[in-house]
């Protein structure tokens, strides 16, 4: 450091703080910053930046193989996006843990593929379900 330098300090905001968290892969603390910071936060965070540390958080639980923590998060983080619950079901279907997600599979309120739920609908006939 010389006499030229210049140093420019900041107070921390929560973006910063979830940010942080985010990099050291807290992704629970992270989501729960998020929420408690509620609709009327007015920082650089939005819903789909929520969305999108919820589904690093769903990754890495798979990836751990703690499933039904993964599952009983999906509700929270998926919402009535059709489109990602496809995703994630198929997520586990790979994993071979579709009994995990299945209790929290939407029926109605959400659009999915008639083709995802008979996939699980194979699933729960074959009988494998351990």
């Amino acid at each position: 450091m010389s006499p030229k330098d210049i140093i420019v300090a900041k107070p921390r905001d929560l973006d910063d703080h979830i940010e942080w968290l985010v990099e050291r892969r807290k992704y629970s603390d992270a989501l729960k910053a998020a929420e408690k910071a509620g609709a009327s936060y007015g920082g650089r965070l939005q819903v789909k930046n929520i969305i999108e540390i919820g589904q690093k958080y769903l990754a890495t639980l798979l990836e751990e193989g703690h499933y039904e923590e993964a599952a009983a998060l999906c509700p929270k983080i998926l919402r009535k996006d059709g489109k990602m619950w496809e995703k994630w079901i198929f997520a586990f279907s790979e994993a071979k843990h579709v009994k995990a997600i299945r209790p929290y599979i939407p029926l109605e309120e959400v659009e999915i593929s008639s083709a995802v739920y008979e996939m699980v609908l194979i699933y729960l006939l074959s009988g494998d379900q351990e």
